[in-house]
């Protein structure tokens, strides 16, 4: 199994998918490095008081470096020219969402599809805490699977991940093995 621990990461895409998966690369003793197109300045201020390396390049270069593992966040389409040029490096790709199911320590329950995810998400996501079973949501909800893991305690051990899951977070994901799923509306 490919360890993520101690990596040199480069994550594609400054959002909330790409800045989570750099806090957890560090918090798991990982370089980060994020690399995106459109930075304001205050954005950028932050993202980097965090330690994390922040790069503004153009979609037909990708940052030179001795990285061995890049993280696609979802919004990063798989014909993307960094996606393109990663390949050709030999680079191991996953997305935001193989990164954070790899750290979560308890069940998880995946919901795709092409209508009314969300809708599933908060309601399973509401019963099995009214349940008794402790619940978050995450994925395309909202926040992020690699940022759940960093807000519940012992990575999620006793907690129930329900994961909204779009198509372009699947297409780099190899290991992500959900207790239970759901595909609507196909």
């Amino acid at each position: 199994m490919f360890r993520y621990d101690g990596r040199n990461a480069l994550i594609l895409g400054a959002g909330r998918s790409g800045v989570a998966a750099a806090e957890l690369l560090l918090e798991r003793h990982s370089r980060a490095t994020i690399v995106d197109e459109h930075w304001t300045p205050e954005y950028r201020a932050d993202v980097g008081s965090r330690g994390i390396r922040c790069l503004t390049a153009e979609a037909t270069h990708l940052p030179d470096g001795n990285y061995d593992l890049l993280v696609a966040s979802p919004a990063i389409p798989a014909d993307h020219p960094w996606l393109t040029l990663a390949h050709k490096r030999g680079l191991a790709i996953i997305s935001e969402m193989e990164l954070g199911a790899h750290y979560w320590q308890g069940q998880a329950i995946a919901v795709t599809g092409s209508k009314g995810k969300s809708s599933v998400v908060k309601c399973l996501a509401d019963t099995l805490n009214l349940a008794g079973h402790p619940a978050v949501t995450a994925g395309n909800y909202g926040t992020p699977l690699s940022q759940r893991v960093l807000e519940c305690p012992d990575m999620g051990r006793d907690t129930i991940a329900v994961v909204e899951v779009s198509s372009f977070q699947m297409e780099h994901t190899r290991t992500f093995a959900p207790h239970l799923a759901a595909i609507l509306t196909i």
